[in-house]
């Protein structure tokens, strides 16, 4: 729900959703891929942090953190949380020309490479043991 970003004790977050589950119970965490590649274009060519959200006042939404998929599994699993799996937002149609480039880059690279850099979004589903 794109939260995460926003807290100072993020251990905290983490560790009081884990307690508070049942065991069994499923985790889902989202939010801003810091590696979305439009992201880091923002970085490299425009030498600025980039915005990952809409805030008109440019501080971001509040974001205090940025994460990538490796980011948040660390989190996940250093808290105790099992069974983790790693998704992505894609925000393009697979249709449009620049939807073709990207599955093309899947192709070659694989989902794995797809999901870290053209994901706009990191979800990560983890379960309680």
């Amino acid at each position: 729900l794109d939260n995460i970003e926003h807290i100072f004790e993020r251990q905290r977050l983490l560790k009081e959703s884990f307690r508070g589950l049942k065991p069994e119970g499923t985790f889902i965490l989202a939010m801003p891929n810091i590696r979305y590649i439009y992201f880091l274009i923002s970085l490299i060519f425009k030498g600025r942090f980039p915005k990952t959200s809409s805030d008109l006042e440019g501080y971001d939404g509040g974001h205090i953190h940025y994460f990538t998929f490796k980011d948040v599994e660390f989190l996940v699993r250093n808290i105790g949380f099992e069974r983790v799996e790693k998704f992505g937002l894609f925000p393009w149609e697979s249709f449009s020309f620049i939807g073709k480039i990207k599955d093309t880059v899947k192709s070659i690279f694989g989902k794995n490479f797809k999901r870290e850099f053209f994901s706009s979004e990191v979800i990560v589903k983890a379960r309680k043991p």
